[in-house]
């Protein structure tokens, strides 16, 4: 019975320990469909000379934009359900900063402007990214330790 319970008790710290791991990698993706997000919206911009209605629309496999898309269809204007769709979307402070600053040039300016606006945001978003990749590549081991180790721990503590 001893052992079962150092067992459940080893998983547990192991199972913290990747918990750890998939919040760094969440951070990875959302920063990753935010760059793709600017991309598409710099296509469409540059190209088609779409809104900011149709190109939300247009991109609802992007996460952001299906649940925009939600918003706009309750008749919220297309920057407010952008900004509406990203809040509590992002898992760090300075990312959804990011975000809200990237949103504020948009469909304010010619095509132009918001061109460049939107590349100005694709260099601040790929600082972020990198950082995020470090982040995991550096952490993840250690997460996956800790909590292995701090269940081993526990376990020890115990019997």
């Amino acid at each position: 019975m001893k052992l079962l319970g150092a067992l459940l008790i080893l998983a547990s710290g192991f199972l913290i320990g990747i918990t750890g791991v998939k919040q760094l990698k969440k951070r990875e993706r959302e920063l990753l469909e935010l760059k793709q997000l600017m991309q598409r919206f710099r296509t469409g911009i540059g190209f088609s000379s779409w809104g900011l209605e149709e190109l939300t629309l247009r991109n609802t496999d992007i996460a952001l934009c299906r649940a925009a898309k939600a918003f706009l269809e309750k008749g919220e204007e297309p920057k407010a359900a952008l900004s509406r769709a990203g809040e509590g979307l992002f898992s760090k402070k300075e990312d959804a900063a990011l975000y809200r600053g990237f949103l504020l040039g948009l469909g304010t300016s010619g095509a132009q402007e918001q061109l460049k606006h939107i590349e100005l945001y694709d260099e601040l978003l790929s600082a972020n990214l990198s950082k995020a990749k470090e982040e995991v590549e550096a952490k993840s081991k250690v997460y996956l330790a800790l909590g292995t180790f701090g269940g081993v721990a526990l376990c020890l503590i115990l019997l």
